[in-house]
């Protein structure tokens, strides 16, 4: 046994290390999908509340309360909408062309003849690794988190996360993980989650 150890000795460590590794990558995956789809559920019971308030109150104040409830509207929504002054259907519109125009940024800032679009995600994880990929990935969160305040279901949600881990692990590879993170572009798909989503219930209007 002893002189197994010492000639297998250093393998094991490092399978024992990378199975860690893979178990603790797992647990951050499981974790970040129960964070967004309990903020996801909170933004929802939240926009449900305020129907049920606005149709309890005749205010002048429940009155504009009723009128971003009833368009499926956040807190945050309403806030987005009354610091522009502008109507419900149109915050959501304007909001959704916001935070798709973040992704673009992200994943797409430049056009690159034969590999097509580049943005900071990948500029940024090249330039500082391991630094760089941290930063990617919190805009990616703030990303998603913008795609909650639409009231979007837990499917969805998880599906977000998992595009976003994805790159996160595509990320890690040294060298080869900053080429394909370059052709593999979560924001920009769970933007287009969110549009499809929001298409279908009539929140967003149709690309022509």
């Amino acid at each position: 046994m002893e002189q197994f150890l010492e000639t297998h000795g250093y393998y094991l460590y490092l399978a024992g290390g990378a199975l860690a590794a893979a178990l603790l990558l797992v647990l951050v995956y499981f974790v970040a999908v129960a964070v967004f789809t309990w903020m996801a559920e909170r933004v929802r019971r939240r926009i449900s509340d305020g129907v049920a308030e606005a149709g309890d109150n005749l205010g002048a104040f429940a009155a504009d309360r009723a009128d971003a409830a009833f368009s499926g509207l956040s807190s945050r929504l309403a806030r987005y909408a009354e610091k522009r002054g502008i109507g419900p259907e149109e915050a959501k519109q304007r909001f959704f062309e916001r935070t798709e125009s973040l992704a673009r940024i992200m994943d797409r800032a430049i056009e690159v003849p034969l590999i097509g679009g580049v943005g900071l995600d990948a500029l940024i994880g090249a330039a500082l690794p391991g630094l760089g990929d941290a930063i990617s990935k919190s805009v990616s969160a703030y990303i998603i988190f913008c795609a909650l305040q639409y009231g979007i279901p837990k499917e969805l949600v998880a599906k977000m996360v998992r595009n976003s881990f994805l790159d996160f692990l595509i990320g890690l590879m040294p060298g080869l993980g900053d080429f394909l993170d370059v052709l593999y572009k979560d924001n920009g798909k769970n933007v287009e989650l969110l549009r499809d989503y929001l298409e279908k219930r009539g929140d967003l209007q149709r690309r022509t």
